[in-house]
Protein backbone atom coordinates (compact mmCIF):
# COMPACT_ATOMS: atom_id res chain seq x y z
CA UNK A 1 0.00 0.00 0.00
CA UNK A 2 3.01 2.26 1.16
CA UNK A 3 4.88 1.43 -2.33
CA UNK A 4 1.60 2.34 -4.50
CA UNK A 5 1.30 5.80 -2.59
CA UNK A 6 4.46 7.22 -3.65
CA UNK A 7 3.56 5.58 -6.75
CA UNK A 8 0.10 7.75 -7.28
CA UNK A 9 1.80 10.68 -5.70
CA UNK A 10 1.88 13.70 -8.14
CA UNK A 11 5.52 15.13 -6.86
CA UNK A 12 8.62 14.18 -8.44
CA UNK A 13 9.53 10.63 -8.45
CA UNK A 14 11.43 8.19 -9.91
CA UNK A 15 10.91 4.50 -9.30
CA UNK A 16 13.74 1.78 -10.39
CA UNK A 17 13.20 -1.56 -9.69
CA UNK A 18 15.86 -4.99 -9.97
CA UNK A 19 14.03 -7.25 -12.58
CA UNK A 20 16.22 -10.06 -10.56
CA UNK A 21 14.73 -11.46 -7.27
CA UNK A 22 18.05 -10.64 -4.86
CA UNK A 23 19.10 -13.32 -2.37
CA UNK A 24 20.17 -11.05 0.68
CA UNK A 25 18.06 -8.28 1.56
CA UNK A 26 18.72 -5.20 1.14
CA UNK A 27 22.06 -5.85 -0.56
CA UNK A 28 22.35 -4.96 -4.15
CA UNK A 29 25.36 -6.85 -5.30
CA UNK A 30 26.49 -8.27 -8.62
CA UNK A 31 26.15 -11.84 -8.83
CA UNK A 32 23.25 -11.59 -5.91
CA UNK A 33 20.52 -12.87 -7.71
CA UNK A 34 18.17 -16.10 -6.79
CA UNK A 35 18.04 -16.77 -9.99
CA UNK A 36 18.72 -15.57 -13.30
CA UNK A 37 16.56 -17.14 -16.27
CA UNK A 38 16.55 -14.12 -18.62
CA UNK A 39 19.20 -11.34 -20.00
CA UNK A 40 18.69 -8.10 -20.69
CA UNK A 41 20.22 -4.69 -22.06
CA UNK A 42 19.79 -1.12 -21.82
CA UNK A 43 19.20 0.71 -24.65
CA UNK A 44 19.80 4.83 -25.64
CA UNK A 45 18.81 5.96 -29.19
CA UNK A 46 16.21 3.03 -29.11
CA UNK A 47 14.77 2.76 -32.74
CA UNK A 48 12.76 -0.08 -32.05
CA UNK A 49 15.10 -2.85 -32.92
CA UNK A 50 14.35 -5.59 -34.69
CA UNK A 51 14.88 -8.17 -32.16
CA UNK A 52 13.69 -11.93 -33.22
CA UNK A 53 14.79 -13.12 -30.44
CA UNK A 54 11.62 -15.97 -28.97
CA UNK A 55 10.81 -14.69 -25.30
CA UNK A 56 11.60 -11.13 -25.91
CA UNK A 57 10.11 -7.94 -24.78
CA UNK A 58 11.08 -4.51 -24.97
CA UNK A 59 10.56 -1.56 -22.50
CA UNK A 60 10.10 2.01 -23.13
CA UNK A 61 12.07 3.78 -20.35
CA UNK A 62 10.26 7.25 -20.26
CA UNK A 63 13.23 9.42 -22.58
CA UNK A 64 12.47 9.68 -26.09
CA UNK A 65 14.48 6.69 -27.89
CA UNK A 66 15.35 4.94 -25.09
CA UNK A 67 14.34 1.52 -23.51
CA UNK A 68 15.25 -1.97 -22.28
CA UNK A 69 15.00 -5.17 -23.63
CA UNK A 70 14.32 -8.46 -22.08
CA UNK A 71 14.78 -11.92 -23.41
CA UNK A 72 13.37 -14.91 -21.53
CA UNK A 73 15.51 -18.57 -21.32
CA UNK A 74 13.45 -21.67 -20.26
CA UNK A 75 17.06 -22.67 -18.11
CA UNK A 76 18.58 -20.66 -15.34
CA UNK A 77 22.31 -19.71 -15.69
CA UNK A 78 25.04 -18.93 -13.84
CA UNK A 79 26.28 -15.56 -13.07
CA UNK A 80 29.41 -16.15 -15.58
CA UNK A 81 26.61 -17.32 -18.52
CA UNK A 82 24.86 -14.08 -18.25
CA UNK A 83 27.28 -11.61 -18.02
CA UNK A 84 28.35 -13.33 -21.39
CA UNK A 85 24.92 -13.59 -22.70
CA UNK A 86 23.66 -10.03 -21.87
CA UNK A 87 27.31 -8.43 -23.13
CA UNK A 88 26.60 -10.65 -26.53
CA UNK A 89 23.15 -9.14 -26.70
CA UNK A 90 24.49 -5.81 -25.65
CA UNK A 91 26.59 -5.30 -28.34
CA UNK A 92 24.32 -7.21 -30.88
CA UNK A 93 22.14 -4.33 -30.33
CA UNK A 94 24.64 -1.28 -29.69
CA UNK A 95 23.47 -1.48 -26.50
CA UNK A 96 25.05 0.49 -23.11
CA UNK A 97 27.13 -1.28 -20.26
CA UNK A 98 24.00 -1.72 -18.28
CA UNK A 99 23.34 -5.46 -17.86
CA UNK A 100 24.08 -6.81 -14.35
CA UNK A 101 22.08 -8.80 -12.71
CA UNK A 102 22.18 -5.89 -9.71
CA UNK A 103 21.21 -3.61 -12.12
CA UNK A 104 17.50 -1.08 -11.39
CA UNK A 105 15.54 -0.30 -14.46
CA UNK A 106 12.58 1.25 -14.78
CA UNK A 107 9.30 -0.57 -14.14
CA UNK A 108 6.48 -0.27 -16.48
CA UNK A 109 3.58 1.78 -15.65
CA UNK A 110 5.94 3.76 -13.60
CA UNK A 111 6.72 7.87 -14.57
CA UNK A 112 9.63 9.17 -15.68
CA UNK A 113 10.92 12.85 -14.80
CA UNK A 114 14.10 12.57 -16.38
CA UNK A 115 12.41 15.34 -19.53
CA UNK A 116 15.08 17.39 -20.17
CA UNK A 117 16.45 14.88 -23.11
CA UNK A 118 12.78 16.19 -25.04
CA UNK A 119 14.41 19.86 -25.32
CA UNK A 120 12.75 23.00 -25.11
CA UNK A 121 9.46 23.57 -27.26
CA UNK A 122 8.89 20.09 -27.32
CA UNK A 123 5.04 19.05 -26.11
CA UNK A 124 6.16 16.38 -23.39
CA UNK A 125 9.13 19.46 -22.27
CA UNK A 126 8.31 19.41 -18.12
CA UNK A 127 5.59 16.83 -18.11
CA UNK A 128 6.99 13.55 -17.01
CA UNK A 129 7.20 10.65 -19.12
CA UNK A 130 5.12 7.49 -18.74
CA UNK A 131 7.57 3.64 -19.06
CA UNK A 132 5.65 1.65 -21.17
CA UNK A 133 5.86 -1.41 -23.25
CA UNK A 134 6.77 -1.43 -26.86
CA UNK A 135 6.63 -4.37 -27.39
CA UNK A 136 5.35 -6.69 -24.53
CA UNK A 137 5.90 -10.18 -23.73
CA UNK A 138 4.85 -12.71 -26.32
CA UNK A 139 3.93 -15.86 -24.49
CA UNK A 140 5.91 -17.88 -26.63
CA UNK A 141 8.38 -20.92 -24.81
CA UNK A 142 11.58 -19.10 -24.25
CA UNK A 143 14.80 -20.09 -26.10
CA UNK A 144 17.26 -22.82 -24.15
CA UNK A 145 20.54 -20.45 -22.83
CA UNK A 146 22.21 -22.57 -25.61
CA UNK A 147 19.91 -21.62 -28.27
CA UNK A 148 20.00 -18.29 -27.34
CA UNK A 149 24.18 -18.04 -26.97
CA UNK A 150 24.12 -19.27 -30.72
CA UNK A 151 21.71 -16.86 -32.13
CA UNK A 152 24.07 -14.39 -30.38
CA UNK A 153 26.95 -15.89 -32.10
CA UNK A 154 28.31 -17.89 -29.33
CA UNK A 155 29.38 -21.04 -30.41
CA UNK A 156 30.43 -22.73 -26.91
CA UNK A 157 28.46 -20.69 -23.90
CA UNK A 158 30.46 -23.21 -21.02
CA UNK A 159 33.92 -21.68 -22.62
CA UNK A 160 33.03 -18.52 -22.87
CA UNK A 161 31.58 -18.51 -19.25
CA UNK A 162 34.77 -20.25 -17.70
CA UNK A 163 36.81 -17.39 -20.03
CA UNK A 164 34.90 -14.78 -18.26
CA UNK A 165 34.86 -16.48 -14.76
CA UNK A 166 38.23 -16.64 -14.77
CA UNK A 167 39.18 -13.31 -15.44
CA UNK A 168 36.72 -12.21 -12.93
CA UNK A 169 38.81 -14.57 -10.15
CA UNK A 170 41.96 -13.42 -11.32
CA UNK A 171 41.33 -9.58 -10.81
CA UNK A 172 39.98 -9.92 -7.43
CA UNK A 173 43.11 -9.48 -4.23
CA UNK A 174 44.62 -12.99 -4.07
CA UNK A 175 42.68 -14.37 -7.01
Amino acid sequence: DELMEGVRRPERRDIYSCPYLLTSGMTRAKGNSAVRQMIHTDLDGLAVPAVTLTGSAIVGSGTPGHGHIYVRTSDSMTAAEHDVLCRALSGWLGGDSKYSDNDVLRPVGTLNHKTSSVGPGHPEAGAPLVVHWIRRPDGSAPMTKADLAAALGIPDLDTAASTTSSRASSSRPGG
